[in-house]
């Protein structure tokens, strides 16, 4: 009996250390995509709720914050946006981050002039509304879920997926 308890003490941090890198490798390789997201929009004369759930349990190296995209067509159009937030999301370096969402947006030929960033947080489960202001056609819109992945030492990877309004 007491041959077993060395043994066990023997290979535990063996198995501890097997665990741990089973567990990087597996969130490394683990990544969720646009099909795993699926959005429900409901309208209310210019106010819009966007109701999303995701088929597949988030990737462990989100960033804590995903984004929204709105385009209107026209600059300098105000859009009031209603959205949960994460709860520190006063220290998060904002201006680094919509600079890097805008520059892969770039790439992707998305990025306008009229296009405005709103941050949202990353959960299973998700509602966020906004209101258009008179004159902006709905149709005219474009709207875009851009969800954020840190790994560990890597930059910061993207992909969205667009809202089509009713």
């Amino acid at each position: 009996m007491k041959k077993r308890w060395i043994s066990l003490l023997l290979f535990s941090p063996v198995f501890i250390v097997m665990s741990f890198v089973g567990f990087v490798f597996f969130n490394s390789w683990y990544h969720v995509s646009p099909k795993d997201v699926s959005f429900e929009i409901q309208q209310q004369n210019q106010t819009y709720t966007v109701k999303g759930h995701w088929s597949k349990p988030l990737d462990l190296y989100r960033f804590p914050t995903d984004f929204i995209a709105i385009d209107t067509g026209k600059q300098g159009v105000p859009i009031t946006m209603k959205r949960p937030r994460i709860h520190n999301h006063k220290s998060l370096h904002r201006s680094f981050l919509d600079s890097e969402v805008r520059h892969w947006l770039n790439e992707q030929k998305i990025n306008t002039p009229s296009l405005t960033l709103f941050d949202v947080r990353a959960s299973r489960s998700m509602q966020f509304s906004f209101t258009l202001p008179q004159g902006i056609d709905p149709s005219s819109l474009k709207i875009y879920y851009i969800h954020v992945r840190e790994d560990p030492m890597d930059p910061l990877t993207f992909w969205k997926k667009r809202i089509v309004l009713p």
